[in-house]
């Protein structure tokens, strides 16, 4: 997640409980479908419904394009992946997510591990207390 969150840093994180509805750009911690002794912390990209697609190397979401100006300082090339590729639009199916590291270059998202569902998404992001920026 860098730029905006670091190795090593300690954050607080809301607990989810029962009927959960997430919102775009926020952060949270999910256990990964692949390996479900492990947390992941990455940011909400796309909703339930919605289309995702990459053109040149960046995110349109129902074919516009995605500003990400509020979390990321420049705009990030998203490589393409196995999952998601240039101009070949995915549609995210109910009680799952889109979620992408901060760090476009980084692995373990979405690109790789394809939908999460809403069942894995355990935590929201919510106050860093240790290393913080």
């Amino acid at each position: 997640m860098i730029p905006n969150l670091n190795e090593g840093q300690l954050f607080l994180g809301n607990r989810l409980y029962g009927e959960i509805e997430l919102t775009r750009g926020e952060i949270v911690v999910f256990t990964s479908p692949k390996e479900t002794d492990r947390e992941i912390v990455r940011r909400v990209i796309g909703l339930p419904g919605e289309k995702v697609s990459l053109k040149e190397g960046r995110l349109y979401i129902n074919d516009q394009k995605l500003d990400e100006s509020g979390y990321l300082k420049e705009e990030a090339s998203t490589a393409n992946s196995d999952f998601l590729k240039e101009n070949e639009p995915v549609v995210i199916p109910e009680g799952h997510y889109f979620l992408l590291s901060d760090n476009r270059v980084e692995g373990d998202d979405s690109r790789e591990l394809g939908f999460i569902p809403k069942s894995n998404v355990i935590a929201r992001y919510f106050l860093c207390y240790w290393k913080c920026r």
